[in-house]
């Protein structure tokens, strides 16, 4: 994995506390997504994950938002995702940001 440092910031202050082992994860199917959590989180050198309140998020969700496809639209999965046996990177097309995550990544355009 390329990136070894990652700061995570959530406004579900009960998936926090539950990643970072404040909370106890009661329910079985939480328990699953808490170990894959921590499956991926073991591959990191650095992680922290942070809880932010839900009104000091709100210009951020709402930038997500407008990244996000449209939601009207309602995907059914016909299992759980944490079934799934891999994650899957996709490569995506040139974007106007590549060249300044360049620079201040690798210090060139």
């Amino acid at each position: 994995m390329a990136v070894k440092c990652i700061q995570v910031f959530s406004d579900s202050q009960l998936v926090v506390n539950q990643v970072n082992r404040a909370f106890e994860t009661k329910d079985e199917v939480l328990k699953k997504y808490l170990q894959q959590a921590q499956s991926l989180i073991s591959q990191f050198e650095d992680f922290s994950l942070m809880h932010i309140p839900r009104e000091e998020n709100q210009m951020v969700d709402r930038l997500a938002k407008v990244g996000l496809p449209d939601l009207r639209r309602t995907q059914v999965f016909e299992r759980p995702s944490l079934e799934c046996a891999e994650i899957h990177f996709e490569e995506h097309p040139p974007c106007w940001m590549d060249r300044i995550l360049n620079y201040l990544k690798d210090g060139r355009s």
